[in-house]
């Protein structure tokens, strides 16, 4: 119940306040540390990283929602990170070789308490991590989108403006 409760109040507190505390930033410094169920993490980012004018926190979060739920949906198999330094912006995607989101479910998996694909208890959300996800790419002037096969894998990927600030 306490974790429902911290997501509903993150999720008021991106819509009601469209505030972000935008910094430089490195998008590589976001990828957490990778280590559960015998996964390989794979990263694609430039060497140097890439420097974006955005809220660090705000932008974890996103990373870290996609990648815990690309971790909780493969049983075995890879995730993959890519970060691509494109001219005014930067592109991110999560990839992993799980269950897969049917081409029915699609539409709705941005939606507010939507669930897909709950086999196991420990596969169970609050249905609001990639509502809020959206809140913050579209709070930053971005873009979010999935592309999905049901039982080949998801890829989450989102762009962003690297220089300009939108609040």
């Amino acid at each position: 119940f306490l974790h429902l409760h911290e997501q509903i109040l993150a999720l008021i507190y991106i819509i009601s306040h469209h505030a972000l505390h935008h910094r430089s930033l490195h998008i590589h410094e976001l990828c957490p540390h990778f280590g559960a169920k015998g996964l390989a993490l794979k990263t694609r980012m430039p060497e140097g990283g890439v420097e974006i004018d955005a809220d660090r926190d705000k932008i974890a979060r996103v990373l870290t929602n996609l990648l815990h739920n690309a971790v909780k949906f493969t049983g075995k198999g890879d995730v993959e990170m890519t970060v691509k330094d494109l001219e005014d912006s930067v592109f991110c995607s999560v990839s992993d070789t799980g269950m897969g989101i049917s081409s029915e479910d699609l539409p709705k998996v941005f939606n507010k308490f939507e669930q897909f694909g709950k086999k196991e208890k420990s596969q169970q959300g609050t249905g609001l991590g990639l509502s809020i996800c959206k809140q913050i790419i579209e709070l930053h002037g971005g873009s979010i989108w999935v592309e999905s096969e049901l039982g080949k894998g998801t890829t989450f990927s989102f762009s962003i403006p690297k220089d300009e600030f939108h609040s």
